[in-house]
């Protein structure tokens, strides 16, 4: 599974006595994860990133506030 990895590199950390800051990190690592498993998933979608037609840009949606807060991809281009 592609998330298995960096959630166990997480694990290796102190947050894993913080089950909060533990979460928020898995979570984030999803995120990255998956962003970068559409990024190159497809070769069609992997010329269009790298020729800067396209940006996939991870993010993470908070159910308690509504907000949205992209950090995987900003500013990254081709």
């Amino acid at each position: 599974m592609w998330i298995a990895p960096p959630v166990e590199a997480s694990l290796a950390t102190d947050l894993r006595h913080d089950p909060e800051a533990l979460l928020r990190l898995a979570v984030r690592a999803n995120v990255r994860v998956s962003a970068n498993h559409l990024r190159h998933g497809s070769e069609i979608v992997e010329r269009l990133v790298e020729s800067g037609t396209l940006l996939v840009v991870g993010a993470e949606y908070s159910l308690e506030t509504g907000v949205v807060e992209f950090f995987d991809g900003v500013g990254e281009v081709g």
